[in-house]
Parts: C-alpha cells; sequence; structure tokens
C-alpha cells in the first residue's frame, strides 16, 4: 500500500518524471507528459517502472493533469484513489485483458480524444 500512496503523492505533485525515471521507452531527459500524449505509449514499459501499478498510475496522472480536483464538482480526491486502487485490484492476472491492457486503453483514449480536439468541437471550456 505504501507503493500505492507514493504513486499518488507523486502524481499530485507533478513528479511524474521521477515514477517513471526507469522506465525502457523513456530516454534519459524526458517529459513524461509529452510521451503519455504521444502514439508511443507503452503500458508495458510503464508498468515495469511502477512495479506492476500502471493502472492506478494512469488514472492518477490523469486526474492531476486534467485537474479533476477544481473542476469536477464535489470530487472527492480519495474515494478516487480507492476507486483507482480497487479497480485495479479486480482485474484479474491473464496475458490480455489485465490492468496493463486497462491502462493503454485509458492513455488511447485520451490521445485520441485530445488528437481530435474533442474540446473544441464540444465547445469544452475544461
Amino acid at each position: 500500500m505504501k507503493r500505492i500512496e507514493k504513486i499518488a503523492r507523486d502524481c499530485a505533485s507533478g513528479y511524474y518524471n521521477d515514477l517513471v525515471a526507469n522506465c525502457e521507452d523513456l530516454e534519459e531527459g524526458a517529459n513524461f507528459e509529452e510521451y503519455f500524449q504521444t502514439n508511443a505509449y507503452n503500458a508495458y514499459s510503464i508498468d515495469k517502472a511502477v512495479n506492476g501499478n500502471a493502472l492506478y498510475f494512469t488514472l492518477m496522472f490523469l486526474t492531476n493533469k486534467l485537474d479533476w480536483k477544481n473542476t469536477i464538482p464535489k470530487f472527492e480526491d480519495r474515494s478516487f484513489r480507492n476507486l483507482a486502487y480497487k479497480l485495479q485490484l479486480c482485474y484479474r492476472k491473464n496475458p490480455y485483458h489485465n490492468q496493463i491492457h486497462a491502462a493503454d486503453v485509458v492513455q488511447n483514449l485520451y490521445f485520441m480524444l485530445n488528437k481530435q480536439d474533442v474540446k473544441q468541437v464540444c465547445q469544452m471550456s475544461q
């Protein structure tokens, strides 16, 4: 549980690069936020870098990046962290439909929605 708490704290503080410093797909000195917004994102490498917590890390990253605390009315950070952790735990250890795949799907949706500029199309302010 301590590793999960560290991920949440570091993400809230914006220390993504520290968390994924040993990610084999990130070049030394690369910016994780830029990497996350590309099609080169590798959830398996991220999972390895965050000790098997790719889905939790991805959700915590997006929570901070999209500033859900300030943009979603009545957003409860602690409740969301618990939900994200339990969601990750619910995934079984199988070769494909696992928490790594879920992290990959979350990142791909984020990537595609940004690439298509959905915010502008839907006239969303945040």
